[in-house]
């Protein structure tokens, strides 16, 4: 432990720093109450006509590690099944407050029309992607080119699906959140941005870095598990350094 508190606090050389820079917050406060404000209207629409999803990629990491979004992270990702494609389409299409961009067909993005900042893009900042999966009996692989890579699960590891909190909000999760989520990613490592959403552009590949999580425990929150003794359920704290934000049972 004592090395870790060597690690955790050896930023000192100007390298470091720079590193550091590039797990600070892509977004302005704004951008990050309008994506909320779009998870939020997705979230009851998806309760009110009866559509199925979970959160995928940076956003299912960000659930399990830090209970939201990833600190640096700029957008919100969701999975839904293609054979809601039609209903998915008519009800997004048919919302007064939201727009609907079908760029092919197993990526759509949504993100509020009041939202005046596309400069010529065929869609707005900052949006909700979806994508799309199919299934058999046993298996559901992703059909959205993107994710096809680490979307490819046992259905029992998927469903049921389980809800778990997101910032203010609570979203659907597969009900192995943890063996699904360690499938695909370190969670113990900490990537940068590999993608500028608001630019609709790669991050360049030298500017993306990798470090040990540990070494942000005092910048951002994270999701730290302990067993309650006396129930012998597992506790999941939100901390930053040692000040508990929130906590889940």
């Amino acid at each position: 432990m004592d090395n870790e508190r060597d690690n955790i606090g050896n930023f000192d050389s100007q390298k470091q720093l720079e590193t550091f820079l590039n797990f600070q917050p892509m977004m302005s406060l704004d951008e990050r109450n309008i994506l909320l404000y779009t998870l939020h209207v997705y979230l009851e629409v998806c309760k009110k006509f009866n559509l199925t999803y979970f959160v995928i990629e940076g956003t299912l990491l960000g659930t399990y590690r830090h209970m939201g979004l990833i600190p640096w992270d700029d957008d919100v990702d969701v999975i839904m099944d293609v054979t809601d494609w039609s209903k998915i389409r008519d009800v997004f299409s048919g919302m007064p407050d939201i727009e609907l961009m079908v760029h092919s067909h197993f990526q759509w993005k949504i993100f509020p029309r009041a939202v005046n900042n596309s400069k010529g893009k065929h869609f707005k900042y900052p949006f909700l992607d979806i994508f799309f999966y199919d299934k058999d009996s046993t298996h559901i692989w992703g059909l959205t080119p993107a994710t096809k890579p680490n979307i490819l699960f046992n259905k029992n590891d998927i469903f049921p699906l389980v809800q778990r909190p997101f910032e203010n909000q609570m979203v659907y999760v597969p009900n192995k959140i943890e063996k699904v989520v360690k499938s695909i990613f370190d969670v113990n490592r900490c990537v940068s941005s590999g993608y500028l959403h608001k630019r609709n552009m790669p991050c360049p590949t030298h500017l993306i870095k990798n470090v040990p999580c540990q070494y942000l425990y005092n910048l951002h929150p994270f999701v730290f598990q302990s067993l309650d003794p006396h129930s012998g359920k597992i506790i999941q704290q939100l901390k930053v350094g040692s000040r508990i934000l929130k906590e889940f049972r």
